[in-house]
């Protein structure tokens, strides 16, 4: 990638005006009119090429930003390297531990201690799912006793109030118990 600075004999830090005085300067040096070398024409070239994109505010701006951008760059091309690493680490680990579990008998499987702690984890998760099925049950109940009956009888629809959630819950509750508990066993 070109350096437009560089061309233009300026540093990054060079405004509009700097950018402007170094290209009157260089092109008046460097005009084919003015300068018979062979490499006038080209560097005359250069010169214009690098005022005419620095000239424009928005991409000076953006050009003083590519080195703060390429720097970004390589961080995420670094910290992407490290999780493919990382990644490729666990996933060679998990490969182990699946091949070492294919040598065991069934018996050995389930006692061990990754089996355990999956079926911890599914059984926290099922008594999570049965809970949240009991509070849909119980919560209409509860709001029933904490109104009262004076403005239960008040509700333009008290049987959508109280009986459609807790039969919704008890649904739940039972598609959750069934999905959980009985078709997992074995």
């Amino acid at each position: 990638m070109k350096d437009y600075f560089t061309i233009l004999h300026i540093s990054d830090s060079a405004d509009i005006d700097d950018i402007k005085r170094a290209y009157r300067t260089l092109a008046k040096k460097y005009h084919p009119d003015k300068n018979t070398s062979q490499n006038a024409a080209s560097q005359f070239v250069e010169i214009n090429e690098a005022y005419e994109f620095l000239s424009d505010p928005t991409r000076l701006k953006l050009y003083k930003a590519r080195k703060v951008f390429a720097a970004q760059a390589r961080y995420n091309r670094q910290r992407d390297e490290v999780f493919q690493a990382w990644v490729n680490q666990q996933r060679d680990l998990a490969r182990r531990r699946a091949e070492s579990s294919a040598h065991k008998t069934y018996s050995e499987f389930v006692n061990s201690p990754v089996y355990r702690a999956a079926m911890v984890a599914s059984n926290v998760y099922n008594y999570i799912f049965v809970g949240v099925g009991l509070l849909m049950v119980l919560s209409p109940l509860h709001y029933l006793t904490a109104v009262g009956k004076e403005t239960y009888d008040r509700l333009e629809n008290p049987t959508f109030t109280i009986l459609a959630p807790s039969i919704l819950g008890v649904g739940f509750t039972l598609l959750m118990y069934k999905m959980l508990f009985v078709n997992n066993r074995g």
